[in-house]
Protein backbone atom coordinates (compact mmCIF):
# COMPACT_ATOMS: atom_id res chain seq x y z
CA UNK A 1 0.00 0.00 0.00
CA UNK A 2 1.59 3.29 -0.72
CA UNK A 3 2.15 5.88 1.86
CA UNK A 4 1.08 9.59 0.79
CA UNK A 5 4.22 10.84 2.82
CA UNK A 6 6.29 8.28 0.26
CA UNK A 7 4.44 9.74 -2.71
CA UNK A 8 4.58 13.03 -1.16
CA UNK A 9 8.48 13.00 -1.33
CA UNK A 10 8.55 11.04 -4.26
CA UNK A 11 6.51 14.26 -5.99
CA UNK A 12 9.24 16.64 -5.12
CA UNK A 13 11.46 14.46 -6.56
CA UNK A 14 9.89 14.25 -9.44
CA UNK A 15 9.18 18.17 -10.05
CA UNK A 16 13.10 19.17 -8.72
CA UNK A 17 14.81 16.44 -10.16
CA UNK A 18 17.18 15.75 -7.51
CA UNK A 19 16.81 14.53 -3.45
CA UNK A 20 18.77 18.02 -2.71
CA UNK A 21 16.22 20.13 -4.26
CA UNK A 22 13.55 18.55 -2.99
CA UNK A 23 14.33 18.14 0.88
CA UNK A 24 14.59 22.41 0.43
CA UNK A 25 11.13 22.59 -0.68
CA UNK A 26 9.69 19.66 1.92
CA UNK A 27 12.34 21.79 4.93
CA UNK A 28 13.53 17.88 5.22
CA UNK A 29 17.06 16.57 5.09
CA UNK A 30 18.34 14.97 2.09
CA UNK A 31 18.56 11.71 3.58
CA UNK A 32 15.26 11.47 4.45
CA UNK A 33 13.80 12.57 0.59
CA UNK A 34 16.32 9.23 -0.25
CA UNK A 35 14.65 6.97 1.87
CA UNK A 36 11.54 7.74 1.42
CA UNK A 37 11.58 7.43 -2.49
CA UNK A 38 13.41 4.03 -1.80
CA UNK A 39 10.44 3.15 0.42
CA UNK A 40 8.31 3.78 -2.31
CA UNK A 41 10.49 1.72 -5.32
CA UNK A 42 10.11 -0.95 -2.66
CA UNK A 43 6.21 -0.82 -2.49
CA UNK A 44 5.76 -1.06 -5.93
CA UNK A 45 8.55 -3.53 -7.11
CA UNK A 46 10.28 -1.45 -9.60
CA UNK A 47 12.73 1.74 -10.03
CA UNK A 48 10.83 5.33 -10.35
CA UNK A 49 14.08 7.26 -11.02
CA UNK A 50 17.08 6.83 -13.40
CA UNK A 51 19.85 8.13 -10.62
CA UNK A 52 22.70 10.01 -12.47
CA UNK A 53 25.43 12.76 -11.58
CA UNK A 54 23.03 15.44 -13.34
CA UNK A 55 19.95 14.35 -10.95
CA UNK A 56 16.82 12.06 -10.65
CA UNK A 57 14.81 11.06 -13.79
CA UNK A 58 11.58 9.31 -14.21
CA UNK A 59 11.45 6.24 -15.27
CA UNK A 60 8.71 4.61 -17.48
CA UNK A 61 6.98 3.11 -14.49
CA UNK A 62 7.92 6.53 -12.31
CA UNK A 63 5.90 8.61 -15.48
CA UNK A 64 2.89 6.26 -14.72
CA UNK A 65 3.05 6.84 -10.71
CA UNK A 66 3.39 10.82 -10.80
CA UNK A 67 -0.26 10.41 -12.25
CA UNK A 68 -1.69 8.80 -9.47
CA UNK A 69 0.58 10.44 -6.63
CA UNK A 70 -1.20 14.00 -8.28
CA UNK A 71 -4.43 12.53 -8.15
CA UNK A 72 -3.50 11.56 -4.35
CA UNK A 73 -2.03 15.23 -3.60
CA UNK A 74 -5.38 16.74 -5.47
CA UNK A 75 -7.62 14.87 -2.81
CA UNK A 76 -5.63 15.50 0.07
CA UNK A 77 -5.40 19.18 -0.50
CA UNK A 78 -9.06 18.92 -1.06
CA UNK A 79 -9.82 17.48 2.40
CA UNK A 80 -7.47 19.77 4.40
CA UNK A 81 -9.02 22.98 3.02
CA UNK A 82 -12.80 21.32 3.66
CA UNK A 83 -11.66 20.28 7.40
CA UNK A 84 -10.15 24.30 7.38
CA UNK A 85 -13.40 25.75 6.21
CA UNK A 86 -15.50 23.58 8.45
CA UNK A 87 -13.15 24.44 11.69
CA UNK A 88 -13.25 28.57 10.33
CA UNK A 89 -17.11 28.37 10.39
CA UNK A 90 -17.19 27.01 14.05
CA UNK A 91 -17.56 30.14 14.97
CA UNK A 92 -20.25 33.08 15.31
CA UNK A 93 -23.52 33.60 17.31
CA UNK A 94 -26.83 31.02 18.46
CA UNK A 95 -29.91 31.90 19.29
CA UNK A 96 -30.97 29.09 21.42
CA UNK A 97 -34.56 29.13 23.11
CA UNK A 98 -35.93 27.44 25.78
CA UNK A 99 -38.45 27.17 28.40
CA UNK A 100 -37.60 29.49 31.58
CA UNK A 101 -37.04 26.78 33.91
CA UNK A 102 -35.02 24.72 31.70
CA UNK A 103 -32.89 27.51 30.67
CA UNK A 104 -31.73 28.09 33.65
CA UNK A 105 -31.47 24.83 35.55
CA UNK A 106 -30.47 22.66 32.48
CA UNK A 107 -29.24 24.66 29.91
CA UNK A 108 -27.26 27.31 31.40
CA UNK A 109 -25.28 25.39 33.37
CA UNK A 110 -23.57 23.18 30.42
CA UNK A 111 -23.08 26.12 28.58
CA UNK A 112 -20.06 27.05 30.29
CA UNK A 113 -18.61 23.59 29.26
CA UNK A 114 -19.50 24.62 25.91
CA UNK A 115 -17.59 27.71 25.50
CA UNK A 116 -14.62 25.85 27.00
CA UNK A 117 -14.84 23.77 23.90
CA UNK A 118 -15.87 25.97 21.30
CA UNK A 119 -14.68 29.58 22.19
CA UNK A 120 -15.21 31.09 19.24
CA UNK A 121 -19.19 30.66 19.40
CA UNK A 122 -21.53 32.90 21.22
CA UNK A 123 -24.75 31.55 22.75
CA UNK A 124 -27.63 34.01 23.03
CA UNK A 125 -30.18 32.31 25.18
CA UNK A 126 -33.93 33.47 24.86
CA UNK A 127 -36.47 32.94 27.28
CA UNK A 128 -39.99 34.07 26.24
CA UNK A 129 -43.76 32.48 27.63
CA UNK A 130 -44.29 31.89 23.37
CA UNK A 131 -42.78 29.30 21.37
CA UNK A 132 -40.31 31.39 18.71
CA UNK A 133 -40.85 30.30 14.95
CA UNK A 134 -37.68 28.81 14.07
CA UNK A 135 -38.53 28.38 9.74
CA UNK A 136 -39.29 32.35 10.41
CA UNK A 137 -35.60 32.66 11.76
CA UNK A 138 -36.62 34.10 15.09
CA UNK A 139 -33.90 31.60 16.80
CA UNK A 140 -31.51 28.77 15.47
CA UNK A 141 -31.65 26.06 18.11
CA UNK A 142 -34.69 25.18 20.58
CA UNK A 143 -35.21 23.30 23.84
CA UNK A 144 -38.81 22.34 23.29
CA UNK A 145 -41.68 20.72 25.35
CA UNK A 146 -43.63 18.87 22.53
CA UNK A 147 -45.57 15.80 22.03
CA UNK A 148 -43.75 15.32 18.75
CA UNK A 149 -42.03 17.52 16.17
CA UNK A 150 -45.15 19.20 14.22
CA UNK A 151 -42.77 21.18 11.71
CA UNK A 152 -41.66 19.53 8.48
CA UNK A 153 -39.35 22.13 8.26
CA UNK A 154 -37.55 21.80 11.42
CA UNK A 155 -35.19 18.63 12.75
CA UNK A 156 -34.01 17.44 15.81
CA UNK A 157 -34.35 14.47 18.71
CA UNK A 158 -36.27 13.70 21.70
CA UNK A 159 -34.01 14.49 24.90
CA UNK A 160 -36.57 12.54 27.49
CA UNK A 161 -39.61 12.85 29.72
CA UNK A 162 -39.98 15.60 31.96
CA UNK A 163 -42.07 14.30 34.93
CA UNK A 164 -44.27 16.53 37.30
CA UNK A 165 -45.13 16.17 40.98
CA UNK A 166 -45.98 18.26 44.04
CA UNK A 167 -43.85 20.40 46.37
CA UNK A 168 -43.80 22.32 49.38
CA UNK A 169 -41.55 24.21 51.83
CA UNK A 170 -40.41 21.92 55.01
CA UNK A 171 -42.55 24.17 56.70
CA UNK A 172 -45.52 23.81 55.10
CA UNK A 173 -45.03 19.93 55.81
CA UNK A 174 -44.08 20.25 59.62
CA UNK A 175 -47.33 22.64 59.88
CA UNK A 176 -49.87 20.61 58.12
CA UNK A 177 -48.16 17.47 57.28
CA UNK A 178 -47.84 16.33 53.44
CA UNK A 179 -50.37 15.13 50.55
CA UNK A 180 -50.11 11.43 50.26
CA UNK A 181 -51.03 11.47 46.51
CA UNK A 182 -52.66 13.57 43.89
CA UNK A 183 -56.18 12.79 45.38
CA UNK A 184 -54.84 14.26 48.71
CA UNK A 185 -53.94 17.74 47.78
CA UNK A 186 -57.47 19.36 48.01
CA UNK A 187 -56.96 19.47 51.97
CA UNK A 188 -54.12 22.18 51.51
CA UNK A 189 -53.44 25.15 49.55
CA UNK A 190 -51.98 25.82 46.67
CA UNK A 191 -50.30 28.41 44.46
CA UNK A 192 -51.99 28.35 41.15
CA UNK A 193 -50.80 28.96 37.81
CA UNK A 194 -51.80 31.97 35.80
CA UNK A 195 -51.02 33.46 32.46
CA UNK A 196 -49.04 31.89 29.65
CA UNK A 197 -48.48 28.44 31.99
CA UNK A 198 -51.72 28.41 32.52
CA UNK A 199 -52.34 26.46 29.26
CA UNK A 200 -49.80 24.01 29.91
CA UNK A 201 -50.91 20.21 30.56
CA UNK A 202 -49.58 19.99 33.82
CA UNK A 203 -51.59 22.85 35.31
CA UNK A 204 -54.66 21.88 33.39
CA UNK A 205 -54.07 19.08 35.46
CA UNK A 206 -53.93 20.99 38.31
CA UNK A 207 -57.33 22.47 38.04
CA UNK A 208 -59.24 19.42 37.78
CA UNK A 209 -57.29 18.12 40.74
CA UNK A 210 -57.27 20.80 43.07
CA UNK A 211 -60.67 22.09 42.25
CA UNK A 212 -62.13 24.06 44.85
CA UNK A 213 -58.71 24.24 46.95
CA UNK A 214 -58.04 26.95 48.79
CA UNK A 215 -55.87 29.53 46.79
CA UNK A 216 -52.66 30.90 48.62
CA UNK A 217 -51.36 33.01 45.03
CA UNK A 218 -50.93 33.08 41.19
CA UNK A 219 -47.69 32.89 39.95
CA UNK A 220 -47.36 33.41 35.73
CA UNK A 221 -43.68 31.86 35.64
CA UNK A 222 -42.32 28.54 37.13
CA UNK A 223 -38.92 29.82 38.60
CA UNK A 224 -42.14 32.03 40.66
CA UNK A 225 -43.82 29.45 41.56
CA UNK A 226 -40.74 27.95 43.21
CA UNK A 227 -40.08 30.89 44.87
CA UNK A 228 -43.97 30.53 46.43
CA UNK A 229 -43.35 26.77 47.34
CA UNK A 230 -40.39 27.61 49.28
CA UNK A 231 -41.72 30.73 51.00
CA UNK A 232 -44.58 28.28 52.18
CA UNK A 233 -47.41 29.72 50.23
CA UNK A 234 -48.79 26.20 49.58
CA UNK A 235 -48.18 23.28 47.48
CA UNK A 236 -46.52 23.59 44.33
CA UNK A 237 -46.84 21.52 40.82
CA UNK A 238 -43.73 21.69 39.80
CA UNK A 239 -41.31 20.03 36.87
CA UNK A 240 -40.11 16.84 38.93
CA UNK A 241 -36.31 18.12 38.23
CA UNK A 242 -36.96 21.72 39.06
CA UNK A 243 -38.26 20.53 42.14
CA UNK A 244 -35.78 18.68 43.60
CA UNK A 245 -33.04 21.09 42.45
CA UNK A 246 -34.34 23.76 45.20
CA UNK A 247 -33.05 22.71 48.65
CA UNK A 248 -35.71 24.82 49.83
CA UNK A 249 -38.42 22.05 48.73
CA UNK A 250 -39.66 19.13 49.50
CA UNK A 251 -40.85 16.46 46.94
CA UNK A 252 -44.67 15.42 48.22
CA UNK A 253 -45.04 12.02 46.44
CA UNK A 254 -43.83 10.48 42.93
CA UNK A 255 -43.94 11.88 39.82
CA UNK A 256 -47.64 11.70 38.37
CA UNK A 257 -48.05 9.38 35.85
CA UNK A 258 -51.03 11.46 34.17
CA UNK A 259 -48.31 14.58 33.63
CA UNK A 260 -45.18 13.96 31.53
CA UNK A 261 -44.04 16.18 29.28
CA UNK A 262 -41.68 15.24 25.77
CA UNK A 263 -38.77 17.34 25.79
CA UNK A 264 -36.63 18.10 22.47
CA UNK A 265 -33.86 19.74 21.34
CA UNK A 266 -35.09 21.33 17.22
CA UNK A 267 -33.39 23.41 14.81
CA UNK A 268 -34.96 24.65 11.52
CA UNK A 269 -33.43 22.35 8.63
CA UNK A 270 -31.81 24.50 6.51
CA UNK A 271 -29.16 24.92 9.18
CA UNK A 272 -28.63 21.09 9.09
CA UNK A 273 -24.97 21.72 8.32
CA UNK A 274 -24.55 24.74 9.50
CA UNK A 275 -20.87 23.69 11.45
CA UNK A 276 -21.50 25.60 14.67
CA UNK A 277 -24.92 24.61 15.34
CA UNK A 278 -24.22 20.83 14.64
CA UNK A 279 -21.29 21.15 17.19
CA UNK A 280 -24.48 22.93 19.80
CA UNK A 281 -26.90 20.00 18.79
CA UNK A 282 -24.26 17.23 19.43
CA UNK A 283 -22.75 18.68 22.58
CA UNK A 284 -26.05 19.85 24.62
CA UNK A 285 -28.05 16.18 24.48
CA UNK A 286 -26.21 13.88 26.58
CA UNK A 287 -24.54 16.55 28.83
CA UNK A 288 -28.79 17.32 29.67
CA UNK A 289 -29.63 14.58 29.85
CA UNK A 290 -26.81 13.45 32.58
CA UNK A 291 -27.58 16.50 34.70
CA UNK A 292 -31.91 15.32 34.60
CA UNK A 293 -31.34 11.55 35.41
CA UNK A 294 -30.65 12.28 39.28
CA UNK A 295 -34.19 13.32 39.49
CA UNK A 296 -35.59 11.07 36.58
CA UNK A 297 -37.47 8.98 38.80
CA UNK A 298 -37.55 6.28 36.86
CA UNK A 299 -38.99 7.94 34.13
CA UNK A 300 -36.27 6.48 31.09
CA UNK A 301 -34.80 9.14 28.57
CA UNK A 302 -35.79 8.10 25.43
CA UNK A 303 -33.35 7.01 22.60
CA UNK A 304 -32.47 10.32 20.24
CA UNK A 305 -34.89 10.66 16.88
CA UNK A 306 -34.09 11.96 13.72
CA UNK A 307 -30.80 13.27 14.73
Amino acid sequence: MFDWNDLRHFLAVARTGSTLAAARDLAVNQTTVARRVAALETAVGTALFERSRHGYRLTAHGEEIVATAERVEAEMTGLVERFGAADRETSGILRLTAPETLATRVVMPILGEFRRVFPDVSVDVIVEARQLDLVRGEADVAVRAAPDLAAAAIFGRKLFDLGWTIFCSPDLAERHGMPSGPADIRRFPIVQSDGAIRQLPAYRWLDAAAAGTAVACRCNKIEEMVSAGVAGLGLVLLPAMAGAMEPGLTRCFPPVPAIVTPIWLVAPERLRTTPRLRALMDFLPPRMKARVAPYADGLEPTQALRA
